[in-house]
């Protein structure tokens, strides 16, 4: 993955620190290519949306209920559709090929405003957002293809 002008080894600290669940996440940042099932993903989605409360995962760490997955889930779709730019590269080897560029700092910015209402209920640090856009944070644009 290419992150223009930003320092690989920060992303890669900050990927060190994400809990297992988002691992596809870190997959992501590291480069990796990550594909997943969007009939099976539509599936779970149904399965879900009628449970009434969060259920313990196996492994004991905490988990968002229903609806607040769908409110995060529908807050970070909002921030990423108004900033978010993807441009589609055509198919090569079988695969589809996306460019996408966001505004950094904009970015930055709104995401963790989106998701504040939601803090209260988000487990862990992540329940933790920050009031303000770190320093280091630039106003160029984060791209990668």
């Amino acid at each position: 993955m290419k992150l223009v002008g930003q320092d690989p080894s920060q992303v890669d600290a900050a990927s060190k620190d994400m809990p297992a669940e988002l691992a596809p996440l870190r997959d992501v940042l590291a480069g990796k290519w990550v594909t997943f099932d969007p009939q099976a993903l539509a599936e779970e989605a149904k399965k879900s949306d009628g449970a009434k409360a969060a259920s313990p995962s196996p492994d004991g760490k905490p988990t968002l209920d229903p609806e607040t997955a769908k409110q995060f889930t529908n807050s970070i779709r909002a921030v990423l559709t108004r900033t978010v730019t993807f441009e589609d590269k055509g198919e090569k080897d079988g695969t589809d090929h996306v460019w996408m560029s966001a505004p950094g700092r904009q970015l930055a910015d709104e995401l963790p405003k989106a998701l504040k209402p939601l803090a209260a209920k988000l487990p862990g640090k992540f329940g933790k957002l920050p009031d303000s856009v770190p320093a280091g944070v630039r106003e160029t644009n984060v791209t990668s293809t």
